[in-house]
């Protein structure tokens, strides 16, 4: 089952689903590399039920796409690639 946002918004930008190899996922800390929260839950959202939570793995399953977690470190490298495309 696909997420219906996830379709409006590739609607909206003129993008078929199967044309998208993968989603890159920005959490908030602390999270693993796997894009799993820390077992003391996360700093941005203070429900105990995030405490461990596999996101990665949820919205990969939900999305039907592979996500690609990004970690703090490696945003301004997006950044620069973003703008030197």
């Amino acid at each position: 089952m696909r997420c219906a946002l996830l379709v409006c918004a590739l609607a909206k930008a003129k993008v078929a689903v199967d044309d998208v190899a993968g989603i890159g996922l920005d959490t908030p800390d602390p999270a693993s590399v796997r894009g799993v929260f820390s077992s003391y839950g996360s700093t941005n959202l203070g429900h105990p039920q995030w405490a461990g939570f596999d996101i990665r793995g949820e919205l990969e399953t939900k999305l039907g796409k592979p996500m690609a977690p990004a970690l703090h470190g490696n945003k301004p490298a997006f950044a620069c690639a973003r703008l030197l495309v």
